[in-house]
């Protein structure tokens, strides 16, 4: 087997990874969540948050930001509220999870 099968063979299965993955095996993979009022967050790199009402045994989509954003972490804060560290084009900055979980607001 020489360099260029080598190559073809790495091109094959990178694709085959691409192709594969979905934005829900991205938020598993990242070991990001925070844990409130008994359901679990998870954040992805590609601006949603996940929520399980069954300690991760399903999950569903809580909040797609958009284009362009990132949720860098989830986390909650001595205050027991749940906070998303975000980027935007570089620019890092909190949210923060309103009472009734519904909506994210500037910290």
């Amino acid at each position: 087997m020489n360099r260029r099968d080598i190559l073809k063979i790495g091109s094959v299965v990178a694709a085959f990874g691409v192709i594969a993955a979905s934005p829900f095996d991205k938020a598993l993979a990242l070991d990001l969540g925070a844990n409130i009022d008994g359901k679990l967050y998870k954040a992805a790199s590609n601006g949603r948050v996940f929520v399980s009402d069954n300690k991760g045994k399903s999950w569903r989509l809580h909040t797609k930001f958009g284009a362009g954003y990132s949720v860098v972490n989830v986390f909650t804060a001595t205050d027991q509220r749940l906070y998303a560290k975000m980027a935007f084009k570089k620019v890092k900055f909190n949210l923060v999870l309103t009472e009734d979980k519904t909506a994210w607001m500037a910290e």
